[in-house]
């Protein structure tokens, strides 16, 4: 009833024990992104960039300020006018960020000048890892 199986040749079982790449040319590929994401020294911003960093900050806090003001102003009124709501503004930011630079495109929900710290959405940026930023168009 049980009849023995018959014992593989060592050159077959060998061929079991080989490597086996299902995804051909994965390997390369993960490779080619490791080194695009290979970490960078943070890049000094000539003093004229730096000068144009400040003003583009500074542009867009005061609108920042008057938003804010107006989002307070229209919480405490009892009744909202049929006026269209201020938005917040909508900023491209580019920035080290251990090592890597990224860039980043959303809603300016804080900007604290005093802590020399900004967020985009969910993401916190302090002003010495800024290298560009840019006032977009607001969402509605």
């Amino acid at each position: 009833m049980n009849r023995p199986h018959p014992k593989m040749p060592a050159s077959q079982r060998a061929k079991q024990f080989l490597p086996f790449s299902a995804l051909r040319g994965l390997d390369e590929a993960l490779r080619k992104v490791e080194d695009s994401l290979e970490q960078k020294e943070r890049p000094v911003l000539s003093e004229e960039s730096r000068e144009q960093l400040d003003e583009e900050l500074s542009c867009i806090y005061k609108d920042y300020l008057s938003t804010r003001t107006e989002l307070a102003r229209l919480r405490h009124q009892e009744t909202t006018a049929s006026t269209e709501s201020p938005t917040l503004p909508v900023v491209t930011v580019t920035y080290y960020d251990h090592g890597i630079c990224r860039q980043l495109t959303g809603v300016l929900c804080k900007l604290n000048p005093s802590q020399r710290m900004l967020q985009v959405v969910k993401t916190k940026i302090a002003f010495e890892d800024l290298l560009e930023i840019h006032k977009g168009n607001s969402f509605s």
